[in-house]
């Protein structure tokens, strides 16, 4: 099967990135390219050093930064989507992500037997328009929902295939030996003025540093547990500026105040998957506090948690119900009720008290992660997919 992948033109490869869907796509693909399928990316211009062993083939198209306007992002985007079909190559499955790709491709029949469209994020009224491809493949239950409301007409063209998480990277092994090598607990990233002992729990996150996270919530509770006596340590990983996607150092600064005389750990973005892993790994307990009800669409960063064997504890978004059952494979707050940053204080102080239930979620998530969301799994339901698309065509 040949398989062409069509990025953003505002994505890079290598992934740099938390989330990006270029790292999601890239993991996949290395895993059709393993199986003996051709797979060509148009994307902006690799790096060839890190690209040279994949077995991916590659056309380069010049890509752009975001303006910051939505308009002019979309004009670049349909420079972009045109050109990119313009060097198509003959393939069996068209994988598209830009905005312009579904529309303009009607126009390339020729080119490709079967198209698909990864609904990575929730739709804006657009998938109407979309009558050309053949389906749309959205990351969760929640996505699939909002589709079909909004185009119930493309309802038979839906399909929920999960994101996947990179369980050769992401597993117990870099926790066993974060913890072997981790002196009282301490993380990769600490540093030796924050007094730690044996019976000190770390807690993370993992993302944007935005307030549509949710981040003052987990640094209230934060305080909250801290001034009751837990021994606790907070650590946030993630992009602070705007222009990396953060809100800017006027934000960490309201989440210092919040968190009165308590230290926070805060700790730059960490595009290295490896390395992401190691300090996801050195938590004890993880936490994703999202309020983003329509910016939220999948939540891989707590799904990588989960696999190195973090107890996860997460909002109450319809997304994070693809993986995680409250109680079983996690624990879920409610960020909608009066007092969420008390909610989030009592999840999480639950786990403190309670080490069967953390280990037993632990031992749940984990097994979930890699048995149902490993790169591997989640490449052979596209696969299989495509293989049904390719005899709906010959029919």
């Amino acid at each position: 099967m040949r398989i062409a992948i069509i990025t953003s033109p505002f994505g890079t490869l290598p992934p740099y990135g938390i989330g990006a869907v270029e790292k999601l796509w890239y993991n996949v693909a290395t895993v059709f390219a393993e199986a003996g399928h051709d797979v060509i990316f148009y994307c902006k211009q690799p790096d060839r050093e890190y690209i040279a062993e994949s077995g991916i083939l590659f056309q380069n198209l010049r890509g752009y930064k975001r303006t910051g306007h939505l308009i002019s992002d979309l004009m670049l985007d349909l420079f972009y989507s045109f050109r990119a079909l313009m060097r198509l190559t003959q393939c069996d499955i068209l994988v598209m992500h830009t905005f312009f790709t579904p529309l303009l491709c009607p126009l390339f029949r020729r080119k490709f037997n079967a198209a698909v469209y990864n609904v990575a994020r929730y739709p804006k009224g657009q998938l109407g328009w979309y009558t050309g491809i053949d389906r749309l493949f959205c990351v969760s239950q929640a996505v699939a929902k909002a589709a079909i409301q909004q185009a119930p007409r493309m309802a038979g063209k839906i399909k929920v295939i999960n994101n996947p998480v990179d369980t050769e990277i992401f597993n117990c092994r870099v926790r066993s030996s974060v913890s072997n090598t981790s002196s009282n607990n301490r993380s990769p990233s600490m540093g030796d003025d924050f007094g730690v002992h044996r019976n000190c729990y770390l807690i993370g996150y993992s993302g944007r540093i935005h307030p549509e996270k949710g981040l003052d919530l987990l640094v209230k509770a934060y305080a909250l547990l801290r001034g009751k006596g837990h021994c606790l340590r907070l650590r946030i990983i993630g992009p602070r500026t705007v222009a990396q996607g953060g809100g800017g150092e006027k934000y960490v600064a309201y989440l210092k105040r919040l968190a009165s005389c308590y230290p926070i750990e805060w700790v730059d973005p960490v595009t290295d998957a490896v390395r992401l892993a190691e300090e996801l790994a050195a938590c004890d307990i993880f936490c994703y506090p999202s309020m983003a009800e329509r910016g939220e669409t999948f939540g891989v960063a707590p799904l990588e948690a989960m696999a190195v064997g973090c107890a996860t504890v997460v909002s109450a978004l319809e997304c994070f119900q693809d993986f995680i059952k409250d109680g079983v494979t996690g624990l879920v707050f409610n960020h909608r009720s009066i007092h969420p940053d008390g909610a989030l204080a009592d999840r999480i102080e639950y786990l403190i008290e309670h080490a069967d239930v953390r280990e037993k979620i632990t031992m749940e998530a984990t097994r979930l992660a890699h048995d149902s969301f490993s790169n591997g799994r989640i490449a052979r339901e596209y696969l299989n997919d495509f293989e049904l698309l390719l005899q709906k065509e010959k029919k």
